[in-house]
């Protein structure tokens, strides 16, 4: 995929020269060097994806790209048309104009990535002279339309509309070729220019891809689409935009990988929930079309959460994923499509997916000893072996994943993309054995729609580029076909680092007293989900040790204020004899009912029945009493304890003083015989009273 061209080696005379020599050759040689070379593709790309070159003294003008011919097809004529579809931004004058340079096809993906940056293009072929805005027709899609004609030889005289509306002769290319040859065939740069005047307003490096006729074999390419992966982005906006590209083009086939956390806020609202219905039946409209692979609740590192004893945990963020999903009506996600993960995979990644019951791995091209980027053979599956754990494994294309940042200007970066594909293919044209790649969206990608609508239309009906799935990739495709290695070596064969200890260590804890809350709980399943969707999140791979620490006390808090529902009632109570009962107020604010055990202890307190009762809070308030015998009479300290049914959790905990008083008997006798006397006195004072009322009445 890059092509890499060494000096013939110098004529060393001294030891000095001789040891320098063998330096140099051991740099050239050593898997450093190959590092080097895709550390600095990376960067040279990074810089190019950056956005269109724009002129100082242009920076607040806007020209964007609406549309553009992905695929120009030789015809019989030797007349095709190249179509660019221009907007202009609001500030800029109508007068302006636009022209174009073509540069000749390109010979090596670097020479591609440098091209995207504006450099190394010094061998142009052809041109278009500048028009006006204002004479070019609309664009379909916004703005203008540039459309030229591309012709291999000078013989031919284009008549293909194109230009300024009205135009008698239409801009053209002359490629000089010859159709038939292959010498056609290729990725050209293509230099668009917007000037006002002598003032340069815009400048940007787009590809066109030329092809004489459809390939025998084309290449096959598995797009594998994040959506909703990153946070401040998560919008119903973007499901729709993956959903209209796929009802647009079905014939072309992705690798869905929707994130749960996204699902659920959609979930949440009556419109993106009807966003997601809309997209889940067109997706399961057409279930070989696409497939979703098997994820995490969150992005994981398989191999970190083994060498961190939470291999378990793997099983629980695949299946809460699936839960996910499902209840959102998505089909079942893809047992065969692989393991598709955005960390570095080790040797513990390895083991961790052979355990949890995967066979494939779509491995990230800088997790391999020799990158794909410097490989002269490659687009073929192979295995991946450390110790005991062999996976076949196709490698994701870093640079490709690079493109697919729609950044200002979706319709370019998909553009761009496009032709890097069609490049990819004509490295190797004649090939009748298929190879393929996987074309992976980045971390921070965001679905737009004018960047997955270009791209899905340049691939559909595309005559040297196919899609597939990735379940179909790896069952298309022959290890070891082509000359392509049938195994490869991991970057490193060290185990993944894993989590502090004590991390570790807050974790198990909070899952433990997690599942005893979900024991004691009925009639509250979305609260107990809640909770364990917040430890899940904790194991995010993007998190550092810091942002980790942070969630986990975050998790902790929330069963904190879930429990701080459930309280027993303080304040003092009095026993007004030895024996007695002691009456104890449980209140709830909880919308759920939880059952527990209640235990009371004091030192100087007997419980006859027993210290433990097990109570169903279902309401408000509830009030419960507990027999009890002082042993003698005092102010007493007893602790009320609500626990799970279990005993491994406590709910609610509180102090209580307990005052016992005990009356004598003489006390009781005087209190009776006063009761005596002054019930007698009432008695004969009513008799009194009614006498004499009678007399009267005589």
């Amino acid at each position: 995929m890059w092509e890499l061209r060494y000096s013939a080696p110098f004529h060393a005379t001294s030891p000095q020269s001789m040891k320098r020599y063998r330096l140099a050759s051991y740099f050239v040689r050593s898997r450093f060097f190959a590092k080097l070379i895709a550390a600095l593709a990376t960067l040279t790309l990074v810089l190019a994806m950056r956005g269109p070159v724009v002129s100082a003294s242009a920076q607040s003008s806007r020209v964007l790209l609406t549309e553009q011919t992905a695929t120009v097809v030789a015809t019989l004529s030797d007349q095709s048309a190249f179509s660019l579809g221009l907007a202009l931004g609001g500030s800029e004058p109508t007068s302006a104009t636009v022209s174009t340079q073509i540069y000749s096809r390109l010979s090596t993906r670097s020479g591609l990535l440098a091209a995207l940056g504006g450099q190394g293009l010094t061998n142009q072929i052809g041109q278009s002279e500048p028009l006006p805005f204002s004479c070019l027709p609309a664009a379909p899609k916004g703005g203008q339309l540039l459309t030229i004609a591309v012709v291999t030889s000078s013989a031919t005289t284009p008549t293909l509309a194109g230009g300024c509306s009205g135009s008698a002769r239409p801009p053209s290319y002359n490629l000089h070729c010859t159709i038939g040859s292959g010498g056609c065939n290729g990725v050209y740069p293509v230099a668009v220019t917007v000037n006002q005047g002598t003032t340069e307003l815009a400048h940007f490096i787009t590809l066109m891809t030329y092809v004489e006729r459809p390939a025998v074999a084309p290449l096959k390419v598995a797009l594998v689409l994040r959506l909703g992966s990153t946070n401040a982005t998560r919008t119903p906006a973007e499901l729709s935009a993956a959903d209209k590209a796929i009802r647009l083009y079905p014939s072309v086939q992705s690798d869905l990988s929707v994130s749960p956390v996204f699902l659920q806020q959609l979930e949440g609202t009556s419109s993106g929930k009807s966003v997601v219905t809309q997209f889940a039946q067109s997706i399961s409209g057409a279930p070989t079309t696409h497939e979703i692979p098997k994820s995490g609740y969150v992005p994981i590192d398989p191999g970190v959460l083994l060498t961190s004893s939470l291999q378990s945990d793997v099983g629980l963020q695949l299946k809460r994923s699936q839960t996910i999903q499902s209840d959102a009506g998505l089909p079942a996600d893809s047992a065969t499509s692989g393991w598709v993960g955005t960390s570095s995979v080790t040797s513990s990644t390895l083991s961790s997916l052979l355990d949890a019951g995967f066979s494939r791995i779509i491995i990230p091209d800088s997790s391999l000893a020799q990158p794909t980027a410097t490989a002269l053979n490659w687009g073929q599956p192979f295995t991946v072996t450390s110790g005991n754990a062999t996976l076949t494994a196709l490698a994701a294309d870093g640079t490709l994943s690079a493109q697919m940042l729609p950044a200002n200007d979706p319709v370019l970066a998909a553009e761009r993309f496009l032709g890097d594909l069609a490049f990819l293919h004509f490295e190797r044209p004649s090939l009748t054995t298929p190879q393929g790649v996987v074309a992976q969206t980045p971390i921070g990608f965001t679905a737009t729609t004018g960047f997955l609508d270009t791209v899905f239309q340049g691939l559909s009906a595309n005559p040297v580029v196919t899609t597939s799935t990735l379940t179909a990739l790896f069952s298309e495709l022959t290890i070891g076909a082509n000359g392509a290695p049938t195994s490869r070596q991991l970057a490193s064969n060290n185990p993944s680092p894993p989590w502090p200890a004590a991390q570790v260590a807050a974790l198990n804890l909070e899952t433990t007293r997690q599942r005893a809350f979900a024991s004691a709980v009925t009639n509250g399943q979305s609260t107990i989900t809640a909770l364990a969707d917040q430890a899940l999140a904790t194991e995010n791979a993007a998190l550092t040790n810091a942002t980790r620490a942070n969630a986990i006390n975050a998790t902790s808090s929330s069963l904190d204020r879930e429990l701080a529902r459930i309280n027993i009632s303080s304040g003092d109570i009095t026993m007004t004899a030895l024996n007695g009962t002691i009456p104890i107020t449980l209140t709830s604010t909880a919308p759920y009912t939880v059952h527990g055990v209640l235990t009371v202890a004091s030192p100087q307190l007997r419980f006859p029945h027993g210290n433990q009762s097990d109570q169903v809070i279902d309401r408000s308030t509830k009030s419960v009493r507990i027999a009890a015998q002082a042993v003698t009479s005092g102010d007493f300290s007893m602790r009320a304890t609500l626990t799970t049914p279990q005993g491994d959790l406590a709910i609610a905990n509180q102090s209580i003083t307990v005052r016992a008083t005990q009356s004598s008997i003489v006390g009781v006798i005087l209190t009776a015989g006063a009761l005596l006397v002054l019930f007698g006195w009432w008695i004969k004072t009513w008799r009194s009273k009614a006498t004499k009322k009678k007399r009267r009445t005589l």
